[in-house]
């Protein structure tokens, strides 16, 4: 075969590999400047630009503020221009790259020349200097909004007695401050603060006791209490409701009328009550679990842990001892599948193959496919408590969806890239948000590393523990240096905590959902079901409890950035030293099959298809096949010996 033949099968090899979503890395440069830009833009606003900034700072002299002011006001319009003029510059190359004759697009087995690779490059620049700058901008604007906002106005100058419009956009929770019940996270959309009315749109957090926790999620209340900022939490605004008014109708079920501290405006729709109701009928089925299943259950299935559930008129948690409920979560932090008590984006896949399955059987289009795994997923991210690794499943998910109704296939790093510029774009405050760039990082971890890594794991691991492996290890690299800047310790049993608990996961889930599904209609079945769920859940608690009460669980680490980006680093040189032992191997002949004689034959442009390489389990299989096909092919036969009266044995002839 001469070459000419052989370069059709490279250029189609090579357009495979580019098919798929593993390999096109086009958007991760963006995406990382996209990211930081919009992180610093955020963290210099607040360091520098910042009126909170300068209130809590200790020199509040008028002299300072006055000569603060305008190096701010400078920094602002220098940072405005320049993004002015870098986009003026982007448009221009892109408008003058358009302009040039159209080229037929070829992929060749040689790379370009050094005009070509020059001009690649700065386009790549030029791409990632626009999203940054486009980013930048938007978490600027987006924090420069945030601290023009009435109710951050009236929170810096201190605690005040206001009366606010708000809209619940999360479920009620207990409270984590003492003194108070419960918990939930509002939009203030409006306020009264000393007669003068306001707008707002800030987010706060609410807390109340009693009557007050009657909140239900997407209904407007008109609320009256105390706003100050936030003392701890993510939540800048606290907004607090009076004890004396909301015990004066302690153990009422109705919510409260007019005249307290909490009245209902608007109803929610009923999609977000059903939900809400659907949400209360399981917890309170939760309760009948054992310690473990009462904590662990309503955190796999709807990510909430028992502890932090409140139902309106059940109280709060699950009546599960605090100190055990503490240890738990701590002996899965440090065994490290603290993953498993929140919702993330595996629910997402295990729904989406789900339907998948069950459209195909039924030979439903491509076009209802979509549409029917697109509902399933809003349904299911209405149905759990609101979370950012949330929020990151189901955008990717909707991407997904579209991709296939347009009969394009699912690329993970494309669609993460996309799915979180767009995020950032619309929520910037998400680029500061540890459980978005652990769940980011988490899904590109497993998309890039997880494939070659199962792979080289085939070769010596039935694939059963390759799979689960590989995905383990490639996540657990990517998050390391995220978790570090939480957490200054590394868990050093992790894979094999999460080897264990992998089988029972998926059982667990959808169990959990089926019953919170069936929890209003079917109400012993659901029981079941959650009963189910429990098992696998104490299956993960076993395991959370030996590994993480053992004494070589956890590894100090230094912690901050030093720590993060040494634990970096240490990733990036053993993946050179396993690169250099796979090709030291290769030199020195050591991957030569030890029948023929010769290296093993790699699929290339001229052969096509995959290597064949037998796994060490495929070989033991092999020799246990061959030897039990032996022994079973022995014939015996038994000899006795020739008596007086038996004939002699007949002479050996001899050649």
């Amino acid at each position: 075969m001469n070459q000419d033949d052989r370069q059709p099968n490279s250029e189609a090899l090579m357009d495979a590999r580019r098919e798929r979503g593993s390999q096109d890395w086009r958007m991760l440069p963006c995406l990382l400047a996209a990211w930081s830009a919009s992180l610093a833009a955020q963290l210099l606003f607040d360091r520098w630009l910042s009126p909170s900034a300068a209130a809590r700072s200790q020199s509040a002299a008028k002299s300072q503020e006055g000569a603060s002011q305008p190096v701010g006001r400078y920094f602002l319009a220098l940072g405005v221009t320049g993004i002015v003029c870098v986009v003026a510059v982007a448009l221009v190359w892109v408008g003058w790259r358009g302009l040039q004759p159209s080229r037929p697009i070829r992929i060749r087995r040689t790379r370009g020349t050094l005009v070509d690779r020059l001009g690649s490059l700065v386009t790549l620049v030029l791409l990632m200097v626009v999203t940054a700058a486009v980013e930048g901008g938007a978490g600027l604007s987006s924090a420069m909004v945030a601290e023009g906002d009435g109710a951050v106005r009236e929170a810096l100058s201190g605690p005040t007695i206001i009366t606010a419009r708000v809209r619940s956009r999360s479920p009620t929770m207990a409270s984590e401050r003492l003194g108070q019940e419960c918990r939930a996270d509002v939009t203030i959309e409006g306020l009264d603060a000393s007669g003068l009315v306001l707008g707002s749109r800030a987010p706060a957090r609410l807390y109340a006791n009693g009557a007050g926790c009657a909140l239900r999620q997407g209904g407007v209340y008109q609320v009256h209490g105390e706003l100050r900022l936030a003392g701890f939490g993510r939540s800048r605004l606290w907004l607090t409701l009076p004890k004396e008014e909301a015990n004066r109708s302690k153990g009422s079920r109705s919510p409260p009328q007019a005249g307290g501290a909490l009245r209902q405006l608007e109803a929610p729709d009923r999609l977000s009550a059903g939900m809400s109701a659907m949400q209360d009928a399981f917890l309170a089925l939760t309760r009948g679990l054992d310690d473990q299943g009462r904590v662990l259950v309503p955190g796999l299935t709807l990510g909430v842990l028992g502890q932090e559930s409140y139902l309106f008129g059940g109280g709060s948690g699950d009546h599960t001892v605090p100190a055990y409920a503490s240890r738990l979560s701590m002996n899965f932090k440090r065994s490290g599948i603290m993953h498993l008590m929140a919702v993330s984006g595996s629910h997402f896949l295990l729904i989406a193959s789900l339907v998948r399955w069950f459209l195909r059987r039924m030979r439903a289009p491509r076009w209802f496919q979509a549409v029917a795994l697109a509902a399933a997923c809003l349904s299911l991210a209405r149905a759990m408590y609101p979370s950012d690794s949330v929020l990151r499943a189901q955008a990717m998910s909707l991407l997904s969806a579209l991709a296939m109704g347009l009969g394009r296939k699912g690329q993970s790093v494309a669609a993460l890239c996309w799915t979180a510029m767009l995020t950032l774009l619309v929520h910037p405050s998400m680029a500061r948000s540890f459980g978005y760039a652990l769940s980011c990082a988490a899904v590109l971890g497993i998309a890039t590393v997880s494939g070659p890594l199962a792979d080289a794991c085939r070769d010596h691991l039935p694939s059963f523990l390759a799979q689960p492996l590989s995905v383990t290890l490639s996540a657990q690299a990517a998050t390391l240096p995220i978790q570090v800047l939480m957490s200054p310790q590394l868990p050093v049993l992790s894979v094999l905590a999460n080897l264990i608990v992998t089988p029972f996961v998926d059982v667990a889930t959808l169990c959990g959902l089926l019953g919170l599904c069936l929890a209003m209609p079917c109400p012993p079945l659901a029981v079941v079901l959650v009963r189910l769920s429990s098992w696998g859940t104490w299956v993960m608690e076993r395991t959370a409890t030996g590994i993480g009460e053992a004494g070589l669980a956890v590894l100090p680490w230094p912690g901050g950035l030093i720590g993060s980006l040494a634990i970096a680093l240490t990733e990036g040189a053993l993946v050179l030293l396993a690169l250099s032992a796979v090709l030291l191997r290769r030199r020195l002949g050591l991957s030569r099959d030890p029948v023929m004689g010769s290296n093993r034959l790699e699929p290339g442009p001229a052969l096509g298809g995959a290597s064949y390489r037998p796994t060490a389990w495929l070989r033991l299989r092999s020799w246990f096949h061959d030897s039990w096909q032996r022994l079973t092919a022995l014939s015996f036969t038994k000899v006795t010996r020739a008596g007086p009266g038996s004939p002699a044995c007949p002479p050996i002839k001899r050649n």
